[in-house]
């Protein structure tokens, strides 16, 4: 699990051309992510649906990088 979210922490950073020094934020964007999105170890919900005992609400999400 940690190659895959290093992965994407430098796939993220390189596709928003971001320096190092924004890893720490970047891999905690990745981690909030996967919690919330569906995956085969939690069949039919989410890790934080299975947390929580409600489904995560997603409305405030947008691209990483994105101006603030």
């Amino acid at each position: 699990m940690n190659c895959i979210l290093m992965e994407l922490v430098q796939t993220m950073c390189a596709a928003m051309n971001l320096s190092k020094f924004l890893w720490k934020e970047a891999t905690a964007h990745v981690v909030y992510l996967q919690n919330r999105a569906y995956t085969l170890a939690v069949k039919g919900s989410t890790l934080y649906q299975k947390w929580h005992s409600k489904r995560p609400n997603i409305a405030h999400l947008r691209e990483f990088g994105a101006p603030v």
